[in-house]
């Protein structure tokens, strides 16, 4: 049994999830998620809040003039800017993963194009793994 010491935290834990196949099935992936204490966790959701923040109101500024038209923003635009903000959250909650690809945005980005949705369930099973160690103390 492991002793428990103040300040002995380690650097990151693993965790395995499954990433769902576009057939329905799933496939495990073994994620190496950075280890946060409770305070570095809020921060760390708090500074995200406060770049969304900042970004919505940038955004609103360059809003058009009246009489101008606003930019038509694609689909190809809309997917673009959601996987670089979710492979931005990646990278922060995350320093490995199980596949022999090496840990960068562009794979991150290029493994969210080929597993839709993989991203976001990355950062989920990071929440859900802080909510229940704590949940169970």
């Amino acid at each position: 049994m492991k002793k428990l010491r103040l300040g002995d935290n380690p650097k990151n834990f693993k965790k395995t999830i499954d990433i769902v196949l576009l057939d329905g099935t799933t496939a495990p992936l073994e994620i190496s998620y950075i280890y946060r204490t409770r305070k570095q966790f809020a921060e760390l959701v708090d500074a995200n809040i406060a770049k969304a923040e900042a970004e919505a109101k940038e955004a609103a500024a360059a809003t058009p003039a009246d009489g101008e038209a606003p930019k038509r923003i694609t689909i190809a635009e809309s997917y673009a800017a959601v996987d670089k903000a979710r492979t931005d959250h990646v990278l922060q909650i995350a320093d490995g993963w199980g596949l022999d690809d090496e840990f960068t945005a562009e794979n991150l980005l290029q493994f969210e194009d080929e597993y839709p949705g993989a991203l976001h369930a990355i950062s989920i099973a990071y929440a859900q793994a802080v909510a229940e160690a704590r949940a169970k103390n």
